[in-house]
C-alpha cells in the first residue's frame, strides 16, 4: 500500500469519527430538547466534555493527513 493509500484510509476515518460523532451528538441533544428534557440536555453535553481528549485529535488527524496527502500527490498551492 502506498503512503498516498495510507493517509487517505487514515484521513476519511477521521473524518467519519469526529462528524459521526457529532451528528450523533446533535440529535440526542434535539431529541431531549423535543421531549423538554432540560436535565438530559445538561448531562449530554456535561457528558460530551468527557470525548474531548477523542474529537480533537481527531480534528487534527484529518487537517494534517489532508496537508500530508496534498505534499504526497504533488499537488500546487501555487496559482498560475
Amino acid at each position: 500500500m502506498e503512503t498516498y493509500e495510507v493517509l487517505l484510509f487514515l484521513h476519511l476515518s477521521a473524518i467519519a469519527f469526529w462528524l459521526g460523532g457529532e451528528l450523533l451528538f446533535n440529535i440526542l441533544v434535539f431529541r431531549a430538547e423535543r421531549q423538554g428534557d432540560a436535565a438530559t440536555v445538561r448531562r449530554l453535553f456535561e457528558e460530551t466534555s468527557a470525548l474531548d481528549p477523542i474529537f480533537l485529535p481527531a480534528t487534527v488527524v484529518v487537517l494534517a493527513t489532508g496537508i500530508l496527502m496534498t505534499i504526497d500527490a504533488g499537488w500546487s498551492t501555487a496559482s498560475g
